[in-house]
């Protein structure tokens, strides 16, 4: 569901890139998360909900940078 595309200028690695039916498919996967996500926090409060949010979205920020 991936096709090489060429090799990142900057680093030589291959380019890889989705093709029709990868994109598809990932639009199914992150709409399956999003439904599941909602479905585990649908009785939690507002603010806790809120809370969740801004904190797991810090924590992503930082995972990525720290990757880097």
């Amino acid at each position: 569901m991936v096709v090489l595309a060429g090799e990142d200028p900057l680093g030589g690695r291959p380019l890889l890139v989705r093709t029709p039916a990868g994109r598809r498919l990932s639009a199914r996967v992150r709409a399956f998360r999003q439904e599941l996500y909602a479905e585990a926090v649908r009785d939690w409060p507002a603010a806790d909900r809120e809370q969740f949010a801004r904190l797991l979205t810090t924590f992503v920020r930082s995972l990525g940078a720290a990757t880097r």
